[in-house]
């Protein structure tokens, strides 16, 4: 295994996840993951950084993602309302 492509989505995470713990204290892993880690490396190159929260929110305007909230809200709360039922 010399790159995480053999993983996808949340089993890549959890590899890295894995590896931080043996690099932190190696008996926290079984024997089989400290032998594969022992020699293995993770990829530095390819890997995408997660953005900032605080990035996200504010680049794509607070104050709409609040209102899109109220709204589905407000749909889930008195949708039934406008529903005929009848016709």
């Amino acid at each position: 295994m010399t790159d995480l492509h053999e993983f996808y989505g949340p089993n890549a995470g959890y590899v890295l996840d894995l590896y931080e713990r043996y690099q932190r204290d190696p008996n926290s892993v079984d024997a089989d993951t400290r032998a594969l880690f022992a020699r293995w490396t993770p990829p530095t190159s390819g890997v995408e950084q997660p953005t900032p929260v605080a990035t996200v929110i504010v680049g794509s305007g607070i104050d709409k993602v609040a209102g899109a909230a109220n709204l589905a809200q407000a749909i889930r709360d008195y949708g039934h309302l406008k529903a005929r039922l009848d016709r």
